[in-house]
């Protein structure tokens, strides 16, 4: 029995300091992807807010939906206080893209500013995915 305890603690503790290195590994690289997921019963995803200083973003991102046909909806949003929402720019992409297949959407000519949100929206479907915004 105590033989099956330390196996057990081993391993965890083996996975934790993979856990640890993998996310280290992550960061050092610099690849902050946001990831999202959406459902029938959540069909909005928003980022955290950001600021654009040069008039200009590039989202690079990877998605995948159960259905293979519907489009994912990728929208740069600004949030008043009161809860409305002004919509910048807004882009479709259809279909799966994987790690080897990436999207790229760049949006131009946006006033420069602060509290600037991306939104996904899968018209609830079942999807998920990630991006990375380059500002």
């Amino acid at each position: 029995m105590s033989v099956f305890i330390l196996i057990t603690v081993a391993c965890v503790f083996f996975y934790l300091l993979w856990s640890i290195h993998l996310e280290r590994r992550e960061q050092n690289r610099g690849e902050q992807f946001i990831r999202w997921a959406l459902s029938v019963d959540n069909g909005y995803f928003y980022s955290k807010p950001f600021t654009v200083t040069n008039q200009c973003i590039t989202i690079y991102g990877i998605q995948e939906i159960i259905d293979d046909k519907s489009p994912i909806c990728y929208s740069l949003v600004k949030m008043s206080s009161w809860g409305k929402r002004t919509v910048y720019a807004h882009c479709l992409i259809h279909g799966n893209y994987n790690d080897s297949k990436g999207f790229q959407i760049t949006i131009e000519n946006i006033p420069n500013g602060e509290d600037y949100k991306i939104e996904v929206f899968s018209e609830y479907k079942l999807s998920f995915g990630r991006f990375k915004l380059i500002l």
